[in-house]
């Protein structure tokens, strides 16, 4: 395997050095003809550029629904109409003769209204990570802000670039100060942004800025539309839009092949998940029904000898209770069936209630449950009212955690304390709810395993209700903490301790 990787990693550094040496071999081509006719490596050049803005359009608009980065969703749209524009500037460039009145100055409004756009584009672009951009929308922006720019160049409205004889204007040079500041900004809130890219494609985008900003400092310093400086700037621009390239080639091509495989898998997980529920929904309902109605047969068959004799109707009747707190058990078995299997559809927005007053009633119920048991819960708290950010899931809660705090407990007698407090961690504010009992506790390599495990069923933790499956994903629900410690610390044979953590609300 190892070697397989070896060889794997070998293949793609070769690709690269081959890919980047045919780059550069192109480069120096077309560097070189700058020594027969600048005008012809200057057309070569702008061609070059515009070849690659336009292939990184087609990668955007082909893979538009494929591309889950806006950024470059922006960035691929908008080179399209920055090469149309750069075609336009070739056409118009001293020497051409195609286009008429095409000077320098011309050349050079075209020019800068095409770095303006690119870096505004980037700008966009980084705006719009985490947003949704509608491709369609963004080809119509684009159409109109070229055409107006295009418009008010040709019609003489569009500020002087260039005067022959004087070299650039102020106008010109003030612009490319501020593409440069604006390609800066970029940089800066690429890097703040660079989670939202791999490592990379984030070297790759920071590398098209950089040579960027060369560029544009380059082309403050000519004096005439064939002098060095103009060379070297158009030499990096051909280089930066190589870098955009290729971070494109990764993002359109290579990307959305591992997205498809990812949803694949994020498919195959939910599919387990919730063939691992089904079957632990079947589990329960199997177990505890079952265990509902042996009750009840057991209570009928008592009714049946105790109606027999009238001095024994008290007993009757507590039998007769129990038969309906079993029916009504039943009822509430299938509630949190229900409410287990739309917990994913519940919407995560709370509002306050008050939390002491759940508390008592589900101790309440437990005690009427469990009449025949010496079973001695108190409450332990500073203050009457206490509020959190919840639901009244929270009593499901409290109900499963008390209900199995008293059928693993054979003491007598059996005692429960519940503690509400307030607890700050990391800026946020909780309340913090105890439930400490005397039973036999949980071992440490237990306590560890019981909310790290896949939702299943579990005979030996759980027997009426959805036990610490249905507690957890609860907790979880409300962005709540829950864990499990001894009472007494370091002797777990002394009963447990389950704290749980609920967002405090202000009333």
């Amino acid at each position: 395997m190892l070697r397989l990787d070896s060889m794997r990693k070998l293949i793609i550094v070769k690709k690269a050095f081959l890919e980047s040496g045919l780059f550069s071999l192109i480069l120096i081509g077309v560097i070189l003809t700058r020594l027969y006719n600048y005008l012809l490596f200057h057309t070569i050049a702008e061609l070059y550029s515009i070849v690659i803005a336009s292939v990184i359009f087609v990668i955007a608009w082909t893979m538009r629904k494929e591309i889950d980065s806006s950024f470059f969703l922006v960035l691929g749209i908008s080179s399209f109409f920055i090469a149309m524009i750069d075609f336009i500037h070739t056409l118009a460039y001293p020497g051409m003769g195609i286009i008429y009145g095409g000077d320098t100055n011309l050349a050079s409004q075209l020019w800068i209204v095409a770095r303006f756009m690119q870096a505004f584009s980037i700008l966009l672009g980084i705006w719009s990570i985490n947003r949704k951009v509608k491709p369609s929308i963004l080809l119509v922006i684009y159409s109109i802000i070229s055409g107006i720019f295009i418009i008010i160049i040709f019609i003489g409205l569009f500020p002087d670039t260039f005067i022959e004889g004087s070299g650039l204007t102020p106008f010109k040079i003030i612009s490319e100060y501020i593409i440069i500041l604006i390609l800066i900004v970029a940089i800066i809130l690429i890097h703040r942004t660079r989670a939202e890219f791999s490592r990379n494609i984030y070297y790759l985008i920071i590398a098209f800025l950089v040579a960027l900003i060369i560029s544009e400092f380059s082309f403050t310093l000519y004096l005439s539309a064939y002098e060095l400086p103009n060379l070297i700037g158009h030499v990096i621009k051909i280089i930066a839009f190589y870098f955009l390239y290729k971070a494109m080639i990764q993002i359109g091509l290579k990307n959305p092949v591992e997205l498809l495989f990812r949803k694949l898998n994020i498919s195959r997980n939910k599919f387990e998940e919730a063939y691992n529920q089904a079957n632990f929904l079947k589990d329960l309902i199997a177990h505890d029904i079952n265990n509902l109605l042996q009750v009840i047969l057991f209570g009928v068959g008592s009714c049946r000898k105790l109606i027999k004799s009238s001095e024994k109707y008290e007993d009757l009747n507590k039998k007769i209770k129990l038969i309906e707190n079993q029916l009504i058990d039943g009822a509430n078995l299938v509630s949190n069936v229900i409410k287990f299997s739309e917990m994913e559809e519940l919407e995560k927005t709370f509002l306050p209630i008050e939390i002491s007053h759940i508390l008592k009633e589900t101790i309440k119920h437990v005690e009427n449950a469990f009449q025949e048991r010496d079973l001695n819960i108190k409450i332990e708290y500073m203050e009457n009212h206490f509020y959190a950010y919840a639901n009244d899931l929270i009593g499901e809660v409290f109900e499963n955690i008390l209900m199995n705090a008293v059928k693993h407990n054979e003491n007598r007698p059996l005692e429960i304390i519940a503690k509400i407090s307030r607890e700050s961690l990391k800026n946020k504010n909780y309340l913090k709810i105890e439930l400490m009992d005397n039973g036999k506790g949980i071992d440490d390599n237990r306590k560890k395993e019981l909310f790290e495990k896949e939702i299943r069923f579990d005979r030996s933790l759980f027997g009426m209700g959805l036990g610490l499956s249905l507690v957890k994903k609860i907790i979880d629900l409300f962005e709540g903490k829950i864990w499990i410690e001894d009472r007494i610390k370091g002797d777990y044979s002394k009963g447990c301790k389950f704290v749980i953590l609920i967002p405090e609300a202000t009333k």
